[in-house]
C-alpha cells in the first residue's frame, strides 16, 4: 500500500482519458489495481461506478458508488451519481432520501433539484415533486425541461389549463423539441382546442417524423368527426411504426363505427398478435361478437381484457344470451365495487323487476323519477336565431357519420360536436352545462348517480342526429355515460298521438322478458326543449310521419374519476 494519500495526478489523467474514449474495461482493470495502492481514493470508485454503469453492469455501478458514498458521504459528485443510477434502477426509496442530503447543502441548485423532482415524479410523490419543480422555475425562469415535467405532472392530475399554461412556456424555451410540441398538441387536444393541437403536433412532426405524432394528430381530427383524415394519419403512424397496436386498435374501432366489422376485426385481430395482452383491442373484439349475438365468445374476450367496464360487459352478455345462473354468480362479484356502471344499473334494474326482487343497484333504483324536461329560453323561442343558426351550422358541417344499428331512417354524426371550436357549439354547450346544474339542484342526493355526480361535468360524447319520415331510434342505453341529455331543434308540426315523441323505461335492447308489465315514461317535446336522464335509462324515439327533418343534438355526460 502506498503512503501518499491520492495517486500520482497523471495515473488519474490516464484513467479519465480511457473512461473519455470509452476504454471501460481497461478503466475496471487499472482503477481496481489503483485502488490496491490507494483503497479510501473516493475519485477512482466514481471512475469505476461510471464505467460499470455505461457497460451496462447496474449491480457493480451501484457497489462502487455506495462504497464510495459510506467513505465520504459529503461528496456531492458521489451522491449525485449514486442517486442518479438507483432512480434509473427504479429504486426511489434510496435514491430519494440521498436527494435530500445533498440538498440540504446545495438547495438553490436547479439541476440537482430537477434530478430530485424526477425521482419524486416518477416514485408519484406528485405534490411534492410539483412543489420541487416550481422552486425551480423561481430560481430559474429558463429551465425548460422543468416546465415540461410540471406540465406532463398537472397533466396527470387533472389541471389542463395549467399544463397547457406551463407546456407552452416549455414550448417557446424548447421551440425545437419535438417531444414538448407533441406533448402540447396532445394536452391542448384534450382541452377541447383542437386547432392549436393540431398546430403543435404538426410542428412536432415538421421536426420529427414519429409514429406517436401521427398517432395523436389522427386522434384530433377523430374527435372532429373527420374520419377521412384520421385514417390517414393512423396509416402514417402505422408506415413509421408497423408494430403499433394502438394505431391498429384506433383504425379499427373507425372502421367498426362505419359498420365495417370484418375490417375492424382483421384490424383488432393484428393489434392482439402484436400485443397478446393488449385488452383495448381484446374489449372491442368482445363489442363485435356481442353485436353479433355471440355472447359467450363476447364475454370471454371481456373477461380478458380486463379494462373499463368488462365487468359490466361480461354481466350484459351472460343476461342477454339468457344465461342466468351465470349472470347471477358474476353480478354479485361487483357488489363490492363503487355502484357506478349505468350497464349494470340497467341489468339489475330489470332483473329485479322481471322476478319481483328488490333493486340491490344502488346507482339509480328508480331511473324513471330522474327523467326531466326543462327548456332553454333562447332556443324556445319564436323564430328563434340561436336556433336557426345552430341548424345552419350544422348543415354545412364538414364532419363524419357514425354507422348505427339503431337508428332507422336518419344519420348521427361522429366526433364530439359540443367539444369543437365553433363559437356557437360552445355557447351551447354552456346553456347545456346551466341545465345539468338547475337539474342536479332539482333533486334530493338519495343514490350513487346524484350524491357521486362529477363536481365538473364534461361532455364524453355529442353528436347530433337528422331524421326523415318514418325515422326512428330503437331502444339502448348510453352504458359508458353517466348522465344523458337531448336538445330539440327542428320538430316536425301536426305529429299523431305519439309519433316523434320520446320513451323511457327499463325493459328493451331485447333483455329476456318476463309476463311482467315494465313501466314506462313517454315524453312530449318541443322545440328549445332539453331531456336529462341517467345514463342506465333505456329510450327510444317512436315513429313520425313527415316530409320535414327532425334535427336534435345529444350527449353523454362522463362518469366521476
Amino acid at each position: 500500500m502506498n503512503n501518499s494519500k491520492d495517486p500520482d495526478p497523471k495515473i488519474l489523467n490516464c484513467l479519465v482519458d480511457k473512461f473519455k474514449n470509452g476504454k471501460f474495461n481497461e478503466v475496471l482493470t487499472n482503477g481496481e489495481e489503483i485502488l490496491v495502492d490507494f483503497p479510501e481514493n473516493v475519485f477512482v470508485m466514481n471512475v469505476l461506478g461510471l464505467a460499470c454503469f455505461n457497460m451496462g453492469n447496474k449491480t457493480d455501478a451501484v457497489t462502487w458508488l455506495k462504497q464510495a458514498y459510506q467513505k465520504s458521504p459529503a461528496n456531492i459528485e458521489t451522491a449525485s451519481n449514486l442517486a442518479l443510477i438507483l432512480q434509473s434502477e427504479k429504486n426511489y426509496s434510496e435514491a430519494i432520501p440521498i436527494y435530500e442530503t445533498i440538498l440540504k447543502s446545495k438547495s438553490d441548485v436547479p439541476e440537482i433539484l430537477f434530478n430530485y423532482a424526477v425521482a419524486l415524479d416518477q416514485a408519484n410523490f406528485l405534490v411534492k415533486a410539483e412543489t420541487t419543480y416550481k422552486k425551480i422555475i423561481d430560481l430559474r425562469k429558463d429551465f425548460g425541461p422543468a416546465f415540461y415535467n410540471i406540465g406532463l405532472l398537472t397533466k396527470k392530475r387533472g389541471n389542463l389549463e395549467q399544463a397547457i399554461s406551463y407546456l407552452e412556456r416549455a414550448a417557446e424555451l424548447m421551440s425545437n423539441n419535438a417531444e414538448v410540441l407533441a406533448a402540447l398538441g396532445s394536452v391542448l387536444k384534450e382541452n377541447g382546442d383542437y386547432e392549436k393541437a393540431k398546430e403543435n403536433t404538426l410542428r412536432a412532426i415538421s421536426i420529427k417524423k414519429d409514429a406517436r405524432f401521427y398517432f395523436n394528430l389522427a386522434t384530433v381530427f377523430r374527435d372532429q368527426g373527420d374520419l377521412a383524415s384520421a385514417k390517414e394519419q393512423y396509416n402514417l403512424a402505422l408506415h413509421f411504426n408497423k408494430n403499433f397496436p394502438e394505431a391498429y386498435n384506433n383504425l379499427g374501432e373507425i372502421f367498426r363505427d362505419e359498420g365495417k366489422s370484418e375490417e375492424a376485426t382483421d384490424l383488432f385481430e393484428k393489434a392482439l398478435s402484436i400485443d397478446s395482452s393488449f385488452g383495448k383491442a381484446r374489449y372491442n373484439l368482445g363489442i363485435l361478437f356481442q353485436e353479433e349475438g355471440r355472447f359467450l365468445e363476447a364475454a370471454d374476450s371481456f373477461s380478458k381484457s380486463k379494462i373499463d367496464d368488462w365487468k359490466a360487459r361480461v354481466c350484459y352478455c351472460y343476461y342477454k344470451g339468457g344465461y342466468l345462473k351465470q349472470f347471477l354468480s358474476e353480478f354479485e362479484t361487483t357488489f363490492e365495487l363503487p355502484h357506478w356502471s349505468p350497464l349494470l344499473a340497467s341489468l339489475s334494474a330489470h332483473h329485479s323487476k322481471s322476478y319481483d326482487m328488490p333493486d340491490p343497484y344502488k346507482f339509480c333504483s328508480e331511473p324513471l323519477n330522474y327523467v326531466r324536461k326543462q327548456t332553454i329560453d333562447t332556443l324556445a323561442e319564436p323564430n328563434s336565431t340561436f336556433r336557426t343558426e345552430l341548424i345552419n351550422q350544422l348543415n354545412e358541417l364538414e364532419i363524419g357519420s357514425r354507422k348505427q344499428g339503431r337508428l332507422i331512417n336518419g344519420v348521427q354524426s361522429a366526433g364530439n360536436l359540443l367539444r369543437r371550436k365553433e363559437e356557437i357549439f360552445r355557447i351551447l354547450a354552456g346553456h347545456i352545462l346551466v341545465e345539468i346544474d338547475n337539474y342536479i339542484d332539482g333533486f334530493d342526493k338519495d343514490c350513487e348517480f346524484l350524491k357521486s355526480f362529477p363536481k365538473t361535468p364534461s361532455f364524453q360524447s355529442s353528436w347530433f342526429v337528422k331524421m326523415q319520415n318514418q325515422g326512428h331510434l330503437t331502444s339502448h342505453i348510453h352504458e359508458t355515460g353517466w348522465l344523458s341529455g337531448v336538445v330539440y331543434l327542428k320538430i316536425p308540426d301536426n305529429q299523431n298521438n305519439d309519433d316523434g315523441k320520446i320513451q323511457f323505461g327499463i325493459d328493451g335492447d331485447s333483455y329476456p322478458s318476463t309476463s311482467v308489465d315494465y313501466p314506462k315514461k313517454i315524453i312530449d317535446i318541443k322545440e328549445g326543449d332539453i331531456v336529462l336522464f341517467p345514463s342506465s335509462v333505456f329510450h327510444k324515439t317512436i315513429p313520425f310521419k313527415s316530409n320535414l327533418e327532425r334535427i336534435c343534438i345529444a350527449f353523454d355526460i362522463s362518469p366521476p374519476k
